[in-house]
């Protein structure tokens, strides 16, 4: 092959490979290129880049000069910024970063359209709260009482580059249980104990020195429904009415039973509460109508010089509406006439009591006989009294609740409650 046509081969390939748009003439006046190009045209080591007629002589007479028609077409490049909250969508893609994106199309001209996309993307805090509270929690200056857990409280706000903030509350309310009780007091209401039959334990209620009547509440001890962040209490609410007018009653003596230990005595055992008070001191547990030193102050003998009092509480036909105590002064044991011990009680006296199944029993005058019966009611010991009115008994029973049980001569009967623990 000559060069000439060789060189003639290799253009037809070039132009092929280089435009997408290529018409090749030749007559004897030489070659004429038509050719549209995107960009740049290279040829002979050269590099056109606008359109242009190209003229290159030949080197053979046979095959003439080439002519080249040149079209260029530029490939566009163009860019624009956008700022967006959170994400922002283009095309077909999504973008929640910050950051530059390129994407390139074909123009009509079969050209690349080049677009770059500067985005900044901004955020809104999101915020989720989850609360434990008692009866009521207060957020943003509102004050919820009811649980919004499983539909939580959303609030939304706008920060400083327009992007929305967003708060989710999740409100766990647990809530405080209030007994309600009535009740009424004479003097003072001091306190109210009761039974857990869960822990065997009394529960002590603190209501101090109530004088008026009034509602009042306080907190049952130990009963605290307890959540992560706070307590929710049990709660006792007692409406407390206050009795009015008391009748004076009196002490009657002091007895001296063996000359080792004296003690303070009411005659009438028909009331249904007793209180003692010492000095304006409640003896506490002092709720009997006798009041024996060595049961509650651990002494043999009364304070001769300390004065005291005691407060009696009755229930006329089921209604609390018959209230009684001795009058507000005070006794001292050097003051009332003492009796000896033949006095006769209303009733049995067990001491002490609870006891480890030794214990003395104070009879009422003309008790014939004893009885001791378990808790199911069954007897368990028996004895007679031989007239006595003081009995030492020594059962040795087991642990537990009995009934000691004296019948008289005149054919009544009293029960009292006995409790022995070893």
């Amino acid at each position: 092959m000559e060069r000439d046509d060789f060189y003639l081969v290799a253009l037809f390939i070039l132009i092929a490979v280089a435009s997408p748009v290529l018409g090749v003439a030749q007559n004897s006046g030489g070659v004429i290129i038509d050719t549209t190009v995107c960009g740049q045209f290279e040829w002979h080591d050269s590099t056109y880049t606008l359109s242009d007629t190209l003229v290159f002589n030949s080197l053979d007479p046979a095959i003439g000069d080439t002519t080249i028609y040149l079209t260029v077409y530029q490939n566009i490049e163009t860019s624009w910024e956008h700022t967006a909250c959170e994400s922002y969508t283009w095309l077909d893609s999504t973008y929640t970063e910050s950051g530059d994106y390129t994407r390139t199309f074909t123009n009509v001209n079969g050209c690349d359209s080049i677009v770059t996309l500067h985005l900044t993307v901004n955020y809104g805090t999101h915020t989720s709260v989850t609360v434990n509270a008692c009866d009521s929690f207060t957020y943003h200056g509102v004050t919820y009482t009811s649980s919004y857990y499983y539909t939580p409280l959303v609030f939304h706000d706008t920060n400083d580059f327009g992007c929305v903030n967003t708060d989710t509350l999740r409100i766990n309310l647990a809530h405080s249980f209030s007994r309600v009780r009535y009740d009424t007091a004479c003097v003072a209401y001091l306190n109210w104990q009761e039974y857990d039959w869960e822990t065997g334990e009394y529960i002590y209620l603190e209501y101090p020195g109530l004088t008026t009547s009034g509602m009042y509440t306080t907190i049952i001890p130990g009963y605290e429904w307890m959540t992560p962040d706070s307590a929710c209490p049990l709660r006792d609410t007692l409406y407390l009415t206050m009795l009015g007018t008391f009748e004076p009653m009196d002490i009657i003596g002091v007895i001296n039973t063996d000359g080792t230990y004296e003690m303070l005595y009411y005659p009438d055992n028909s009331f249904n509460f007793y209180t003692w008070w010492k000095n304006s001191q409640r003896i506490e547990g002092a709720r009997k109508y006798y009041y024996d030193p060595r049961e509650y102050d651990f002494e043999e003998y009364l304070d001769t010089s300390a004065c005291y009092r005691v407060e009696m509480f009755g229930q006329s036909g089921g209604d609390w509406d018959d209230c009684y105590s001795h009058s507000a002064d005070c006794w001292k044991p050097s003051m009332v006439q003492s009796i000896n011990s033949t006095v006769q009680f209303a009733k049995v006296r067990i001491l002490p009591n609870p006891n480890s199944g030794h214990f003395r029993l104070l009879l009422p005058e003309g008790t014939a006989n004893v009885q001791i019966l378990d808790a199911n009611g069954l007897t368990v010991m028996a004895r007679t009294t031989d007239g006595a009115t003081e009995l030492e008994m020594d059962t040795g029973l087991a642990n537990g609740l009995y009934f000691v049980k004296t019948f008289r001569k005149n054919g009544s009967s009293n029960v009292e409650k006995l409790i022995i623990n070893r």
